[in-house]
């Protein structure tokens, strides 16, 4: 990816969208929840966006992947909460590694909508 003011702002504006949806889900929910909820949806949703052609662009990528999915997940979050004995390592291992089934079901989720 080539850094331009164009990928910076795509990012940013991206990023600014997918902490706003964030922050409003976290004002209507537990705030455990949220992290769960945020981080499992994000990473599926950055498999479908890294698996369907139609975001093969490297604009709909740095809006849609890098900027909404990176501002919509929150690992530091989640680093924080662990920090002040909030959650287990236990329950952030099982949270990775659901991300990591969610990205990959997402990306066959998007490899295939956009075969057909």
């Amino acid at each position: 990816m080539k850094l331009t003011p164009k990928s910076i702002a795509l990012t940013f504006a991206g990023g600014a969208i997918g902490s706003l949806t964030r922050w409003a889900i976290s004002d209507a929910s537990e705030m455990a929840t949220m992290l769960w909820f945020a981080n499992i949806l994000g990473t599926l949703l950055l498999g479908y966006f890294s698996g369907s052609p139609r975001f093969a662009s490297q604009s709909r990528r740095e809006f849609w992947a890098v900027g909404f999915c990176g501002g919509f997940t929150t690992m530091s979050g989640l680093a924080a909460w662990q920090f002040y004995g909030t959650f287990s390592w236990v329950s952030i291992l099982i949270m990775f590694a659901l991300g990591l089934v969610a990205y990959f079901v997402g990306l066959k989720i998007g490899s295939r909508m956009g075969t057909k």
